[in-house]
């Protein structure tokens, strides 16, 4: 499936460069929809500007060219790819070459604070590090190899930086592909040119996810806390789409579904206790029909394909929470359990449970 993914997804950047002579990046993603696996990518949308033509237009003339892209209705500009099966995938290689080498936080902070919009900057990028192929991470006008990057140096750096630092940041842009994190405001004048740069990929948020009704000393204190005695759990959180002012700062201390992390390992504590047979079995042996299994394929490809190289962290957070609870509904499902406990529990579903067991595993086992 990741050889899927990476095919789709050189084709569709392959595409656009044959037809309008640019170079982009297909920033393609994947979801399910009514039973399906899909990929959509926004490419339209991000050439609009460059090209000076209405995203329908460009999508319209992608659809002409391929008879597995369309346009998706009510959405103006994104396009939908429907994976062709039949194709020789054994030549793609599974893992991308144009996985993100760099990160880059531009400081906002004024006069020593620590904004919201940091925090979840802070959050998301400790998370790409668990999941990129990162080699640097620069904050404000530091650069820092991974291996010497800590949350607590990033908390400092934000706090000794100012905007200005937004200028020192874009010559490194221009190194190798990175990734730049924006935010619902736009990218300064500075930054601009670097969003039609085919290795630069600019990640915004809405408004609502970086506006708090307020963010206090003591809850400054208390994230603080969390993301030293709890790095994982709190960058998860932080890291959904949840809006700001409906964050709860104690959540990821708590034993509750909100902390996705918690959520996850009690479930597999669950699946442990099942006394099934939990070797890794392959997602996509066991049949594109069933929705768990499908969900859990949306994790692995965002884990293993979509993250490294766009850095869609938000997405991958949102496919852990779907996956995990559709996991959770299928084990406290009446007809599931009596199965179960009549050792009726078909061959089948067993491997359904271990499939996904094995994916929320190698996301936990990153911490």
């Amino acid at each position: 499936m990741r050889a899927l993914y990476h095919y789709w997804d050189n084709r569709i950047s392959t595409l656009v460069q044959t037809e309008f002579g640019v170079r982009c990046l297909a920033h393609l993603s994947a979801e399910v929809r009514a039973g399906e696996l899909l990929f959509v990518s926004p490419v339209a949308l991000h050439l609009a500007s460059f090209l000076k033509l209405s995203p329908v237009e460009i999508a319209k003339q992608l659809e002409e060219k391929s008879d597995d892209v369309r346009l998706r209705e009510g959405r103006s500009g994104i396009v939908e790819i429907v994976p062709n099966r039949e194709i020789d995938f054994s030549k793609c290689p599974d893992v991308h070459p144009g996985a993100i080498q760099q990160l880059i936080l531009p400081s906002r902070s004024q006069s020593g604070s620590i904004t919201l919009l940091d925090l979840r900057n802070i959050a998301e990028a400790y998370l790409l590090l668990k999941f990129g192929e990162l080699s640097s991470v620069t904050v404000g006008s530091k650069t820092l190899p991974v291996e010497e990057f800590s949350l607590q140096d990033v908390f400092e750096r934000m706090r000794a930086e100012s905007p200005s630092s937004f200028g020192s940041c874009v010559e490194l842009a221009h190194s190798h592909n990175c990734i730049v994190w924006g935010d619902y405001r736009g990218m300064s004048g500075d930054f601009r040119p670097l969003e039609d740069k085919a290795e630069v990929i600019v990640r915004t948020g809405t408004k609502e996810l970086y506006e708090a009704a307020s963010l206090s000393v003591q809850e400054l204190e208390q994230l603080q806390n969390c993301f030293r005695e709890a790095p994982f759990a709190t960058s998860l959180y932080l890291a959904s789409d949840q809006p700001g002012r409906l964050l709860d700062y104690h959540v990821p201390s708590l034993q509750e579904k909100a902390n996705l992390y918690w959520f996850m390992q009690s479930l597999n504590a669950r699946v442990e206790q099942l006394g099934i047979d939990l070797t890794r079995q392959p997602l996509e042996e066991l049949g594109l029909s069933d929705a768990l299994v499908l969900d859990a394929l949306l994790v692995d490809l965002f884990r293993n394909a979509v993250v490294p190289k766009y850095g869609q962290i938000r997405e991958l957070s949102a496919a852990l929470l779907a996956c995990s609870s559709g996991l959770m509904l299928r084990l406290n499902s009446p007809d599931w359990r009596q199965s179960f406990e009549t050792g009726g529990l078909a061959q089948d579903e067993q491997k359904i449970i271990s499939g996904v067991y094995s994916v929320l595993s190698a996301i936990i086992g990153n911490e």
